[in-house]
């Protein structure tokens, strides 16, 4: 058999060792001595990288604070289409001592050091992977982006929420009420959608927004307004899907219409107006030359901090003559406070007066409806605006309002 361990003859051969009177063992110091050369060597590698990665740590820390502190933070031009939240008041009443944490994340939030580098960043890749940074825009495919989630497109897109019966006949009561109230003014009536982008260009939505409902909110009113009632919708999606077969007419990066998708609307538009006033014709597609003009309608790309890296390139529609409308400035405070209006005439009196109700939809439609109006008054709101009627006492309103609204 073997001997035992540490033995010539044992399983395992070590190193011999020395015996002492009452068999205590001493590991020989042989032996420690290249561990502790190797040690010794790497020591001052070692402890250089502790200090950078220490230095780099304590810099994260303290760094942003300090930034946010001093107001040394550099920015990044984040557009993110509101005020940054304000520093909290500390006061001793009760109510704000208890909203004081709240309160001071929000300020902290848009404050933090450096906030907007990183948010800039942070959207820069993941919009190179494809993955939505917001909820205020969708990454859409071949380069494409909607709006998000906190605009409520999502959702519409998606056909989640439905309108109930209740919402249904409230949009009816609405809709034939203000009708009626401006017919009694001896005024026509024009209410309009303008179709989200995802509407016409679904086939560039992520695949992962599945379609849920069978039917829009839009779809909803319009089949229970044919059914229910005499009042009807100018619906654009028809005339719209069928001009993208030839031209782009919405802008990839940006969230409206360009000029040419603009021109379908207004032609559809002053269409109709035309029923009822026969001296208002649309001008045709061939009185404008198109120009593409870059840096322009990319306002989602704005909204991730990326419009220097995707600067957009806008098709405009300019007229090969000069126009007939004429705008008139608009000095101060508004009848309305702080709804702006914008202000065109024609000098032709048997043109029809107009005050035209718009989102940011209706911006690009002002100058090809100016043409057609002989006072076209545009504001730029979605309620309804009794008063502002009532003074200009008008031919003719035209609402406009974007679908999910």
């Amino acid at each position: 058999m073997g001997g035992g361990p540490g033995e010539p003859g044992g399983p395992r051969a070590g190193p011999a060792r020395l015996v002492h009177g009452a068999g205590r063992r001493h590991v020989q110091p042989l032996h420690l001595l290249p561990v502790l050369a190797v040690d010794a060597q790497s020591r001052p590698a070692a402890t250089l990288s502790d200090v950078a990665l220490t230095a780099v740590f304590l810099a994260a820390i303290f760094l942003p604070p300090l930034a946010a502190l001093f107001g040394a933070a550099p920015t990044a031009g984040l557009t993110e289409k509101r005020a940054p939240a304000s520093p909290p008041a500390l006061t001793g009443h009760l109510r704000a001592l208890k909203t004081f944490p709240q309160r001071f994340d929000a300020y902290w939030n848009d404050a933090f050091g450096f906030r907007s580098t990183l948010v800039r960043s942070y959207n820069r890749l993941a919009l190179t992977i494809g993955v939505t940074p917001s909820n205020k825009v969708v990454i859409g495919t071949a380069g494409w982006l909607f709006v998000g989630q906190d605009y409520g497109a999502v959702e519409y897109y998606r056909a989640t929420r439905p309108f109930s019966r209740e919402q249904l006949v409230w949009w009816q009561h609405v809709l034939e009420t203000r009708r009626d109230w401006l017919a009694r003014r001896g005024a026509r009536y024009l209410f309009l959608v303008a179709p989200d982008k995802h509407t016409i260009y679904p086939e560039y939505m992520p695949a992962t927004l599945n379609r849920v409902g069978t039917a829009t909110r839009l779809d909803q009113l319009i089949a229970h307004l044919e059914a229910n009632s005499d009042f009807r919708i100018l619906d654009l999606r028809a005339v719209l899907r069928q001009a993208k077969a030839h031209d782009a007419i919405y802008e990839p990066l940006g969230s409206h219409w360009n000029d040419l998708g603009a021109w379908f609307a207004y032609h559809a538009i002053v269409k109709q107006v035309g029923v009822w006033f026969p001296r208002v014709q649309p001008l045709p597609l061939a009185s404008y030359d198109r120009r593409w003009v870059s840096g322009q309608g990319n306002d989602l790309a704005a909204l991730l901090s990326l419009s220097d890296l995707l600067p957009g390139e806008r098709l405009t529609l300019v007229p090969r003559t000069p126009r007939r409308a004429r705008w008139l400035e608009t000095h101060g405070p508004l009848p309305l406070g702080s709804v702006a209006l914008s202000v065109s005439e024609v000098d032709d009196p048997s043109l029809p007066r107009a005050v035209v109700l718009h989102d940011s939809f209706g911006d690009v439609l002002q100058p090809f409806l100016a043409e057609h109006f002989a006072r076209g008054v545009y504001s730029r709101q979605n309620r309804f605006a009794a008063e502002l009627i009532e003074r200009e006492r008008p031919n003719i309103v035209l609402h406009e309002m974007v679908e999910r609204s």
